[in-house]
């Protein structure tokens, strides 16, 4: 997950620990090429080091329809470090008319902050949904132009929101954690969604902004995003790559 390159760079105990663990196993599945290259510079583990995505089903678009790009999401544990503080200033500062759907668990202080942050904008422009099953999240993001996601969560890894979101056909803004960066490039090298610097109010604004203007461009990387999830990290497609890593074994 996202944080083991942070704990190579120290050499504290922490990474005697995580090297120590990891040197009794045979093989080291990772999500995100960030901790995959970081662990390939380990000569002692380097051998065991397998890249192994997280999946989703993926059901057969023949086509992605238009969109208007007035609905946008967040979905996740709605906590101070995944963004939500800066998602909602940026949705004050909208020159345009847009709504924000959040969805996740959050305790009784975290949705009092979140409706003084809002204010007048609470139940009008931004929506609380609360923790809802995973089956309505995905019913929900089908009714939704695009995710946000913009995250500095220190445990971030691979999340299945933005594998839900281009599983849909819809955009992706959020910002370059973990494995997210390669999750938002497409099969050709080009961008299959928007990155946004980490803690940047200024970013989310420009991205949502640029979005609204670009609808027919921003269509395109919808496509993209679709093409990639299909391709990489459909259930057939990384469950080969566990079958691989088991046949190595044996």
């Amino acid at each position: 997950y996202g944080c083991i390159p942070d704990i190579l760079k120290h050499n504290g105990l922490m990474r005697w620990a995580l090297l120590k663990a990891m040197s009794h196993y045979d093989q080291i599945w990772v999500l995100d090429k960030y901790s995959f290259n970081a662990l390939l510079a380990i000569p002692e583990i380097c051998d065991k080091v397998r890249l192994t995505p997280n999946s989703i089903e993926v059901n057969q678009l023949d086509c992605i329809s238009p969109k208007n790009y007035n609905n946008f999401a967040f979905i996740a544990n709605v906590l101070p470090t995944k963004g939500i503080f800066e998602l909602i200033e940026a949705a004050k500062k909208m020159k345009y008319n847009i709504q924000l759907h959040i969805v996740g668990p959050a305790t009784e202080k975290m949705l009092f902050l979140l409706k003084e942050s809002a204010a007048d904008l609470w139940g009008q422009k931004i929506l609380y949904h609360g923790k809802i099953a995973n089956q309505q999240a995905v019913l929900l993001m089908k009714e939704m132009d695009a995710l946000i996601l913009p995250t500095y969560f220190p445990g971030e890894a691979f999340p299945i929101s933005i594998l839900e979101a281009m599983s849909c056909g819809k955009l992706v803004i959020a910002t370059p954690r973990a494995a997210i960066a390669d999750m938002l490039t497409a099969l050709d090298g080009m961008r299959c969604g928007i990155l946004v610097r980490e803690k940047s109010v200024e970013d989310i604004v420009k991205a949502i902004e640029w979005v609204i203007e670009n609808k027919t461009l921003a269509d395109k990387i919808c496509m993209k995003a679709y093409e990639k999830v299909w391709s990489s990290y459909r259930t057939d497609v990384v469950y080969e790559l566990y079958r691989n890593n088991y046949r190595d074994l044996l």
